[in-house]
């Protein structure tokens, strides 16, 4: 199966998503306040879409079950401090979830990027088969119009 627009449109949404919650993700603690979904849950409609439509949706689910489990790490500071024994540990665990959240943002926009060029693949065989049929009936035009001025007369 191929994807339609507007599932490609989604799946880069999800993509700059990631790469936009990359590029915000501090280097402080999680805030007590305010609690976020895992990946997968937040983004299922997304990794349900690929796994039925492409071939990669099982990489990509691999990924997001890796970025889950860094997230739960993540969250697993909720309300810590962090101090000098522990700064280097948790400065990791954030460059190991903006690692994932970037390779998981350049996987889908991958897939996205395949897929409309197996649209515009599509479009340009669609056409080469309509210039064909084309030339073929003019031709049939041709050959009944050439019979009827030769046996006409």
């Amino acid at each position: 199966m191929s994807l339609t627009q507007h599932e490609i449109k989604e799946i880069e949404q999800v993509a700059f998503e990631l790469k936009k919650w990359a590029h915000d993700l501090s280097y402080a603690p999680p805030s007590i306040t305010k609690v976020q979904l895992t990946p997968t849950r937040r983004y299922k409609k997304v990794i349900m879409l690929v796994l039925a439509k492409t071939n990669a949706g099982a990489k990509v689910e691999k990924e997001f079950a890796e970025l889950d489990r860094l997230h739960q790490e993540y969250e697993s500071w909720r309300g810590r401090s962090i101090t000098e024994d522990n700064e280097e540990d948790f400065t990791i665990l954030v460059d190991s979830i903006k690692g994932s959240l970037y390779d998981l943002a350049d996987t889908l926009q991958q897939l996205a990027e395949s897929a409309r060029k197996e649209i515009k693949r599509r479009i340009v065989k669609g056409i080469c088969y309509g210039i064909g049929v084309l030339g073929a009936l003019l031709t049939c035009i041709y050959l009944l119009w050439w019979l009827w001025t030769k046996f006409s007369a």
